[in-house]
């Protein structure tokens, strides 16, 4: 199939389909036609704070953060109800000195909410972009990838909740955290969440992609696992603290390490006093309102941080990450603006074994800007209602020559006073501006579109290399669901 061919279909079903909704109450994270209600909460949580300590974090699966007006009011409490779907899109992209494409994709699967505690959610993924990544090792059907992108039971209590099974998260006050991001791929595991007073407890558990190569026996294989625990605490209705710690580890036949599901355990301090290398991760986030208009947020990751000077080895550089954000709502009838300034040091996320690298899948799980660079940006959004937005972008960012899948090397170790510049090579800069749209223009029919022009120096680090791209993309969705009450 093809644009065209979808186009047609959209159009033949916009008659059809008018009891066709879509979601109930629950957000995906990795589904790209529900990330405007998570910017819809996030903007709503201005004026509705006392109960938002789980809006920093997803998946939202608590009817009670969203307000009656969106879609996920709908459902009725204590009956159990199934809701199966189908999402069929289509993404075409163009720029200059690039080859127009049009991808497609087809997502299917179904939620279903046991009374009032209970959600099961499952969606299947067949995606051309997937099947067309250099990464991607699975098995491929007629130019699509396909896999099982989530699959995961929700048990919400009054003060608990547990997520088991396949499913996308998000640590902060920014969608794209600098710990966890919602554009990573799916993990398997599990996250628990409590709260107790002031405070919100969570914790994260999952199993990565493996590394190295197949052999009978297994053995050339890399287990590799993630854990995370973090601690949420409301100082009062305008301000709010978080910490936060997480650990990638494994090996040649490592299993499972007790001490990294124990959620009081500091992993850090676990890992020296065994002397293993595995590969921690601490940092701290904040949000402030002031007068339900205005929210500052800030996140600070620490991969690797230098207190010693005594040694060659003590000159590695830090490897941090910093994010800050001042995001203001209804200047005037519904527009938003948002200035946000993100810096990531050369080797964050990386290490001296590849199986300690912060990535799943060929994906970083923290921030998709990745290390050795940094950007300001700003963004003009005027919302219509509470699923359609469209925005102004400007964005300024360079970017040096280190990636965070690099093999790792040691310069200090062979010179005395060692020391590096923030941005390493040839700085790639580029100031980019855009118009977008993106929303429902029909309950069942999405559209994601933009246009703009990047203004790159130094192109692919290529020493005087100045080119000016032209680009648009367009995403066009159709999403079907019906909706059933199960009884026994």
């Amino acid at each position: 199939m093809n644009i065209f061919r979808h186009l047609l279909i959209f159009f033949a079903l916009l008659f059809v389909c008018e009891n066709l909704q879509a979601g109930d109450f629950f957000i995906p994270v990795e589904i790209p036609e529900y990330r405007i209600f998570n910017d819809y909460l996030q903007r709503d949580e201005f004026e509705n704070r006392s109960v938002r300590f789980y809006s920093q974090l997803t998946p939202h699966s608590d009817r009670n953060l969203f307000p009656n007006s969106m879609i996920f009011g709908k459902t009725k409490p204590g009956r159990f109800q199934l809701s199966p779907f189908l999402i069929i899109a289509d993404d075409f992209r163009a720029s200059k000195y690039a080859r127009g494409s049009g991808l497609e994709s087809i997502r299917a699967g179904f939620l279903a909410l046991a009374q009032r505690s209970i959600t099961v959610y499952a969606s299947f993924l067949l995606d051309e972009s997937m099947a067309k990544n250099p990464d991607y090792t699975g098995k491929k059907w007629r130019g699509l990838a396909g896999e099982v992108e989530s699959a995961m039971a929700v048990y919400k209590g009054r003060a608990f909740q547990i997520i088991a099974g396949r499913f996308g998260s998000s640590w902060g006050p920014s969608r794209q955290s600098l710990i966890l991001s919602e554009t990573a791929r799916p993990t398997d595991g599990i996250q628990s969440r409590s709260q107790w007073g002031k405070f919100v407890f969570i914790y994260q558990f999952a199993k990565l992609s493996r590394t190295g190569t197949f052999s009978d026996n297994q053995s050339g294989f890399d287990n590799r696992y993630f854990a995370g625990h973090r601690i949420a605490f409301k100082a009062n209705d305008n301000l709010y603290f978080s910490l936060f710690e997480t650990i990638i580890y494994g090996g040649p036949g490592r299993s499972i390490e007790l001490a990294y599901l124990n959620p009081l355990m500091f992993f850090h301090a676990f890992q020296l006093n065994e002397n293993y290398d595995d590969n921690t991760f601490l940092g701290f986030d904040f949000t402030c309102y002031l007068n339900k208009r205005h929210k500052f947020y800030g996140q600070f990751l620490v991969d690797d941080f230098q207190v010693d000077d005594k040694t060659r080895g003590d000159n590695e550089p830090d490897e941090i990450g910093l994010l800050l954000g001042i995001h203001s709502i209804n200047l005037f009838n519904l527009f938003d603006a948002k200035v946000e300034y993100l810096r990531i040091a050369n080797r964050t996320y990386n290490q001296i074994y590849d199986r300690n690298r912060y990535e799943n899948r060929g994906e970083l799980i923290g921030h998709p800007f990745g290390p050795d660079g940094d950007r300001y940006s700003i963004s003009f959004c005027k919302w219509f209602g509470n699923n359609k937005k469209a925005l102004l972008n400007l964005i300024y960012q360079r970017k040096g020559e280190g990636r965070y899948d690099d093999i790792w090397t040691a310069p200090w170790e062979d010179v005395d006073n060692y020391s590096e510049p923030f941005l390493t090579g040839i700085v790639e800069k580029s100031f980019i501006t855009s118009i977008a749209f993106t929303g429902y223009i029909k309950p069942h029919l999405f559209i994601d579109a933009a246009s703009g022009i990047n203004f790159i120096d130094d192109y692919r680090h290529l020493d005087g290399i100045n080119k000016s791209i032209p680009f648009f993309s367009i995403r066009l969705s159709l999403l079907l669901s019906t909706r059933f009450n199960v009884r026994n």
